[in-house]
């Protein structure tokens, strides 16, 4: 048994939950002072926690649809690009307002990209999109009631 597999098996689902959360709080903070290597280091960590989250079956599953409704964006996003893969009736409806929403106004630019792109990617993905135009998203969008505005020359953020 290594190390992380020995950290891993000694933490509950809860404190697992708490530990993604408090990694992507922190990764936020990196991305907004322009700190690339916390950011990195950190997304290392969220990884680890969302495996032993995701390892727990139906239950992490629970916790990841519960953090879809969470304060931050980008617990949001990274609870919902998974939800997406058994639930994208929860999922959609909130990667499609990270796109087009009014983020915090805390969040640094860069932090903008970050959050939207990811967004995109997940919806990108689960609706089969290979090409980099946006604008693809606009009717699938519509099916969830979201209305993303047609802007071919303006990039997400």
């Amino acid at each position: 048994m290594t190390s992380a597999q020995s950290s891993r098996s000694s933490k509950n689902l809860e404190q697992w939950a708490e530990e993604f959360v408090r990694r992507l709080q922190e990764q936020a903070i990196a991305d907004r002072t322009d700190n690339t290597r916390a950011y990195n280091r950190l997304h290392k960590k969220v990884l680890e926690a969302l495996k032993a989250i995701l390892d727990a079956g139906p239950r992490g599953r629970d916790v990841l649809e519960n953090l879809l409704s969470h304060e931050t964006p980008q617990v949001r996003m990274w609870a919902a690009g998974q939800v997406i893969k058994w639930d994208p009736d929860k999922a959609i409806p909130i990667l499609g307002h990270l796109i087009v929403d009014k983020l915090p106004d805390e969040t640094a630019p860069m932090e903008r990209v970050t959050i939207r792109m990811g967004a995109s990617s997940y919806l990108e993905k689960h609706f089969g999109i290979r090409t980099y135009d946006r604008n693809e998203l606009i009717e699938p969008l519509r099916a969830y009631g979201i209305d993303v505005p047609r802007r071919p020359e303006q990039p997400w953020f």
